[in-house]
């Protein structure tokens, strides 16, 4: 079992990962809005998405797309998320099971009561009874938050 680390105590082992995909420049978000003109039509990083293996990968994409085009980009991505978790421990329950083919629900954020965490078992259970996967990474869980990261786990 991977050590859980202070403020992660919902999500162990995967923040790590999280983290050092972010500092190398392979994981962005839209914070706040999106402050920085970040463009899924131009970034650098999607354009030139690179795997573990070295593979090269165009995920760059745009509403004027050829909707297949899109499509096609979106499975690839699904696909890289899925090896890229795997890739910590293969052998890890909560990554070993990842399904390339099924949707992802990928929430990453604060477990606090602003970024609407009274939603999420609720947005989790409705994922995973439709077929989908779940998958959580966030730190900052308070007093109010705790019970509802508790009941997800489980």
């Amino acid at each position: 079992m991977p050590e859980y680390g202070k403020g992660v105590e919902y999500s162990p082992g995967i923040s790590k990962y999280v983290k050092e995909t972010a500092f190398k420049g392979k994981l962005f978000g839209i914070v706040n809005g999106n402050s920085n003109n970040w463009d899924p039509r131009t970034n650098k990083a999607l354009k030139n998405w690179t795997n573990k293996n070295g593979q090269t990968f165009d995920l760059s994409v745009s509403p004027d797309m050829d909707p297949n085009i899109v499509a096609q980009k979106l499975k690839t991505a699904q696909r890289e998320l899925c090896n890229y978790l795997k890739s910590f421990d293969p052998n890890d329950p909560r990554f070993a099971n990842l399904d390339p083919e099924k949707p992802i629900v990928f929430y990453v954020g604060r477990y606090d009561s602003q970024k609407g965490i009274d939603k999420l078992l609720q947005i989790m259970w409705q994922a995973l009874e439709s077929g989908a996967q779940f998958v959580c990474v966030g730190t900052g869980a308070d007093k109010n938050t705790k019970p509802i990261l508790a009941d997800m786990k489980k």
